[in-house]
């Protein structure tokens, strides 16, 4: 897509001095010489585009995209499933998976209060502990001699939804698949693209091979998620020559890929369909609208993972972005104290990875914060997330330099309460942060719950707008969780 844009100075006697004009233009743009030939009787649609023309500050423009992504954006969430809190298998177990150590990450899940177990990647194909390269043969590993119906059962006799991955579009070099459909390898010049690992779903018989494989795990398994991935880069995209041109495929493939996962949703309306590319490569409107839910990032560690969170809300609204706690990635125990590391995913969709090897080794603090932040969270803060009005108290940041504080707060459209998450993310700067709410109403009364002390103060909404409430962090890397809720 391109997108060119000019802001143009008006002249000093021009009655709309200080005021400024935007010329763009907007339309799909490739590498290759042709967008796309289009066959006679063809019918081709445009991407779609989304434009925002809104008068207020940052705040409300961030509103309004979000109730935009909400209500016109994002499919509904199948009825009857309740997902907020999920455990996934990529801790200590990743890469040796068993039928034994899927069912132990599913007791420590359960455990904590998750309500969905999904199995991530590694179950699949012909050479144990090398998923890249077993992408594109979507069968059980000899690894998992039971299949995975044992450990969907089981997890399901624990309450929990059951979901599954699969990286569709790729091709890893230990498969079949790739020696005996080399044409369906995506190429550039004649080269194959991202290590020959990509399939091109511009070709018609590819796209049909991979609906009918995801329709065939989905009914296989039994499954109430389904859960995307999508490690490769592209780049430039792929070409062909077609009737005499030189044609770029990105269009027909991201296409094909909308039309598949179109197709799904009404085949399959019971199965939540969440999306994930490489942690957070792909969260355009356009892929949200096949999917519920998103990765948000696979990178974790504090602070950097926190100043995503607080960009990407900018776009996307809170609830629907998935955040990871535990284990998965190494050095992320030292980034900060657990408090921080527990409410920077309660501020947005919790995923559980390798918080223990197995239940008996769990220890029982660390159990029992877990569980208790679960709650609050089932029970306070994911009824305000979901359709809340967010507030970018940090709004810019810069992602590699220090910077002090992110702050957002999430409010009920209402104004009876909210939750607002407070980082300290640098040494710099004033360990004490007067944090002023932006989402209440001043005529009443307010109970500031600080969930780290278990206290709470009493304030009208005159005061703490006017006012503001200290919040003090000394060191780095901690943070606060502030509920307020009108008395």
């Amino acid at each position: 897509m391109h997108v060119a844009g000019t802001q143009v100075d008006v002249k000093d006697d021009d009655d709309t001095k200080d005021h400024a004009r935007l010329f763009f233009d907007l339309g799909p743009s490739a590498a290759d010489p042709v967008l796309r030939v289009i066959e006679p009787g063809e019918t081709v649609r445009s991407p779609e585009t989304h434009l925002l023309l809104k008068r207020g500050d940052l705040d409300q423009v961030i509103q309004t995209l979000h109730y935009h992504v909400r209500h016109y954006i994002l499919p509904p969430i199948p009825s009857g499933r309740h997902s907020i809190v999920e455990a996934n298998h990529r801790g200590y177990i990743v890469d040796h998976e068993s039928e034994e150590g899927l069912k132990r990450e599913i007791d420590i899940g359960s455990a904590v209060g998750a309500d969905t177990f999904v199995v991530d990647a590694g179950w699949n194909g012909p050479e144990p502990n090398r998923w890249q390269k077993n992408a594109g043969d979507w069968h059980a590993g000899a690894w998992l001699p039971n299949d995975l119906n044992p450990v969907r059962e089981y997890a399901r006799k624990k309450g929990m939804l059951f979901g599954l991955w699969v990286e569709i579009e790729s091709v890893g070099s230990a498969v079949k698949l790739r020696s005996e459909h080399p044409d369906w390898i995506l190429t550039r010049n004649g080269e194959p693209v991202s290590s020959g690992r990509q399939l091109d779903f511009a070709n018609p018989e590819v796209a049909a091979w991979a609906e009918s494989e995801i329709a065939r795990i989905i009914r296989k398994y039994d499954l109430d998620l389904f859960r995307i991935d999508y490690n490769n880069s592209v780049e430039e995209g792929g070409n062909r020559m077609k009737d005499g041109f030189l044609e770029n495929t990105q269009w027909r493939h991201v296409e094909a890929l909308y039309a598949i996962f179109d197709h799904l949703r009404k085949e399959f309306p019971n199965v939540i369909f969440q999306n994930c590319a490489g942690g957070g490569g792909r969260l355009d409107y356009g892929i949200m609208q096949r999917f519920q839910n998103t990765e948000l990032s696979d990178w974790l560690r504090a602070p950097r993972g926190l100043k995503i969170l607080n960009g990407m809300t900018w776009v996307l609204p809170p609830e629907i972005l998935l955040r990871t706690f535990g284990t998965e990635s190494s050095g992320l125990v030292e980034d900060g104290d657990l408090n921080l590391q527990l409410q920077t995913v309660m501020m947005s969709r919790p995923i559980f990875r390798g918080i223990s090897p197995t239940l008996p080794e769990l220890d029982p603090l660390l159990s029992k914060k877990i569980i208790d932040d679960v709650g609050l969270y089932k029970r306070t803060v994911y009824p305000i997330m979901t359709n809340s009005l967010v507030y970018h108290h940090t709004a810019v940041l810069p992602m590699m330099d220090p910077s002090p504080w992110v702050v957002l707060e999430y409010g009920a459209p209402d104004k009876t309460k909210e939750v607002v998450g407070l980082f300290r993310t640098s040494e710099t700067g004033n360990p004490v942060y007067r944090f002023e709410p932006r989402g209440i109403d001043f005529s009443k009364n307010y109970g500031v719950h600080f969930e780290n002390a278990g206290e709470i103060v009493e304030m009208s909404g005159a005061q703490l707008l006017q006012n503001g409430v200290p919040v003090r962090l000394d060191d780095n890397l901690t943070s606060e969780l502030l509920v307020i809720e009108q008395k």
